[in-house]
């Protein structure tokens, strides 16, 4: 299941392997209906680390990595954003892609 982290902890949580965040906000609808998806991605990919930032409590962090539009999924390998997914369609591709590459 996905978990939170925090503006505080953020760039160590993303520091070391591949590592999805979901930037989201709890007023959000569409991040609402892509919540169950999400987490039923962290379930199934094992190999991979699944976030969830609330964008509202760490609005430094979603300015410092340019998200404008929410949901936005952000992967990162050992740190370095390597892909985003802007929306709540075709997660699961995106998701797959990612770890497979």
């Amino acid at each position: 299941m996905a978990t939170n982290t925090a503006q505080d902890s953020f760039t160590s949580d993303i520091s070391s392997g591949l590592v999805f965040v979901d930037f989201w906000a709890e007023w959000c609808g569409p991040c609402k209906a892509m919540a169950p998806q999400y987490d039923a991605l962290s379930k199934t990919y094992t190999g991979a680390s699944f976030l969830k930032l609330d964008i509202m409590s760490a609005q430094e962090t979603a300015k410092q990595h340019g998200v404008r539009s929410i949901p936005t999924i952000i992967a990162f390998r050992d740190g370095v954003e390597v892909a985003r997914h802007v929306g709540s369609q075709n997660l699961e591709e995106f998701v797959r892609g990612i770890v497979s590459a």
